[in-house]
């Protein structure tokens, strides 16, 4: 019985390897590629914009959230993270899993 449910899990994280890996090559060539903003730069980035404890961050194009990330965790805002590809709005929410971040929103959709 442990056996089916470990291979149920290896073929779905396959699957969903491969969709991903589809997914990056096929926004690469129509669309705006997805480019991780470092730690470092996302501290610098809450540190010039004044984030103070309980304020609230908004990311549009939030991608997995390595800013809102910064600015709960290092700085104790709150985020709101909008990204118009499901995929990346998927990968932000496992993120948030794992981190056991309660202070952060992520929104499928776009601004207009």
């Amino acid at each position: 019985m442990l056996s089916v449910w470990f291979a149920f899990i290896a073929i779905g994280l396959m699957i969903i390897s491969l969709m991903t890996i589809l997914y990056y090559i096929v926004m690469g060539i129509v669309g705006v590629p997805w480019v991780r903003t470092s730690n470092k730069i996302a501290e610098k980035m809450c540190e010039i914009a004044n984030v103070r404890p309980g304020e609230t961050v908004v990311d549009f194009g939030s991608g997995t959230g390595s800013l809102l990330f910064c600015a709960t965790t290092k700085f104790r805002a709150h985020g709101i993270g909008i990204e118009a590809r499901f995929l990346l709005v998927v990968m932000s929410y496992i993120k948030k899993i794992i981190r056991r971040n309660d202070r952060i929103v992520f929104i499928c959709g776009d601004m207009f």
